[in-house]
C-alpha cells in the first residue's frame, strides 16, 4: 500500500523528527516531499505559502533553472520568509534561482512593458513623418526646419523654443507655434496606437508571442 513519506519521517506524534531535533539542539526541521517536477518541488519547498503559478526559464550563466514564482499579494511575505530565508533555502534545495513576485508587481511590470513598447512605436512613427508632412505646418517653416536638421516630426516635437529660435528667421513666437502644430499632429497620429493598446474596458492587453520567439514555460498551480 502507499506510504505517506512525510508522515513516516515525522513519526507517531512527531516522535521520529523530535528525536532528531533534540540531537541537533533544537534546530528547526522542515520535511517536504521530493518531486522530479521542478514546479511541484518549488511549491512543496515554499509551503505553506500558496503559489499561483511558476514560469521556468534557463539561467545559462549559472547553468541552472530560473523560476519566477507568482503569489497573491497576501502570500508574498510568507513565501519569501523572514529576511528572505524561505526563498534562499528553497533555491538551495531545488538548485535553481528563484524570484518571487506578487500579482500586483507582475501587473505593474506588464503595464510598464506595454507602455514602453507603445512609446517606442510612437517615436518610430514620428521619426518616419517628414517635417513637410506635418499638418498645418507652413512650407517656409518646414524648409527652415529641414535645413537646420529638424527634418521629422520626432525632432520637432522634442525641440525646445530655444532650439528653434537658434534657426535664422524663427522667433520665439514662431517657435512656440511650430511646436504646437507638431504636437497637434502627434496627437492625431498617436490615437490609433492608444486604441490598439487597450482592451474593451480600457485595460492594457499583452500581445501574442510572435513566431520564432521563445516563450517561457509557465505552470499554473491548482
Amino acid at each position: 500500500r502507499d506510504v505517506d513519506p512525510v508522515g513516516a519521517c515525522v513519526g507517531m506524534k512527531g516522535s521520529r523528527v523530535q528525536s532528531i531535533i533534540r540531537e541537533l539542539r533544537g534546530e528547526k526541521i522542515d520535511i517536504i516531499p521530493w518531486s522530479d517536477d521542478v514546479v511541484q518541488f518549488a511549491q512543496n519547498s515554499l509551503a505553506p505559502a500558496k503559489i499561483t503559478r511558476v514560469s521556468v526559464t534557463s539561467d545559462e550563466a549559472a547553468h541552472r533553472p530560473h523560476l519566477d514564482v507568482i503569489v497573491d499579494n497576501d502570500q508574498l511575505s510568507l513565501a519569501i520568509g523572514k529576511r528572505g530565508l524561505n526563498v534562499r533555502l528553497a533555491a538551495e534545495l531545488i538548485g535553481a534561482k528563484i524570484d518571487i513576485k506578487s500579482e500586483e508587481e507582475v501587473k505593474g511590470e506588464v503595464a510598464d512593458a506595454l507602455s514602453a513598447m507603445l512609446q517606442e512605436a510612437m517615436a518610430e512613427s514620428r521619426a518616419q513623418t517628414n517635417v513637410h508632412d506635418i499638418d498645418e505646418m507652413p512650407p517656409e517653416w518646414a524648409d527652415k526646419l529641414d535645413a537646420a536638421g529638424y527634418d521629422d516630426l520626432d525632432s520637432v516635437v522634442n525641440a525646445s523654443i530655444d532650439d528653434l529660435t537658434a534657426i535664422e528667421g524663427i522667433d520665439s513666437e514662431s517657435a512656440a507655434k511650430i511646436i504646437e502644430v507638431a504636437r497637434q499632429h502627434e496627437e492625431v497620429e498617436e490615437t490609433p496606437y492608444a486604441e490598439e493598446g487597450e482592451g474593451e474596458e480600457g485595460e492594457a492587453v499583452a500581445t501574442e508571442t510572435q513566431p520564432g520567439e521563445e516563450k517561457p514555460e509557465e505552470a499554473k498551480v491548482e
